[in-house]
C-alpha cells in the first residue's frame, strides 16, 4: 500500500520512513515524528524541520507583537503606519513560512510553503498599496 510523501504529498511505493524533532504549535519542545518521504526530497524536508525547530518560537513570538500593533495601528493615526505594519506583517509570511499541520497534510510541505508566502507577498502588496493610497 502505497503512502504519501510529507514533502509533495504525492502517493508512491518508494517513500521512506524517516522521523525528525518537530516542534508544537507555539515552536516549543520538540518531539520525535515520523514521516515518509520519497528519497530524493528528504534533505529538503529536514532542513526545513531543522529551520522550523530553530525559528518556530520566534515566529510566534514576531506574530503576536505584530498583531498587537496592528491593532494599535487600526485606531491611531496617521493611517501610513497600519500599512507598514501589514508589509511587516507579509516580511514575515515569506520570511517563516511555517503552516498549520492540518495545511501540511492536505498540501504536503511544498504546497503549504508556496502558498503561505504567495499570502505573504500579496500582504506586502496590499500593505505597499495602503501606504501609497493614504
Amino acid at each position: 500500500m502505497p503512502n504519501r510523501c510529507a514533502w509533495t504529498n504525492e502517493e508512491s511505493d518508494r517513500v521512506k520512513e524517516i522521523v525528525l524533532a518537530m516542534p508544537d504549535r507555539f515552536g516549543m519542545h520538540s518531539k520525535p515524528t515520523t514521516f515518509y518521504v520519497l528519497p530524493e526530497y528528504e534533505q529538503k524536508l529536514r532542513r526545513f524541520t531543522h529551520y522550523l525547530e530553530r525559528f518556530g518560537l520566534t515566529f510566534v513570538i514576531s506574530f503576536l507583537i505584530l498583531i498587537l500593533a496592528l491593532a494599535t495601528a487600526a485606531v491611531m493615526r496617521p493611517y501610513p503606519f497600519l500599512g507598514i505594519v501589514v508589509v511587516l506583517l507579509g516580511i514575515e509570511f515569506v520570511v517563516f513560512p511555517f503552516n498549520t499541520p492540518k495545511t501540511v497534510k492536505l498540501l504536503g510541505f511544498r504546497g503549504s510553503i508556496l502558498r503561505v508566502r504567495t499570502i505573504g507577498f500579496i500582504t506586502i502588496l496590499l500593505g505597499v498599496w495602503y501606504c501609497l493610497v493614504r
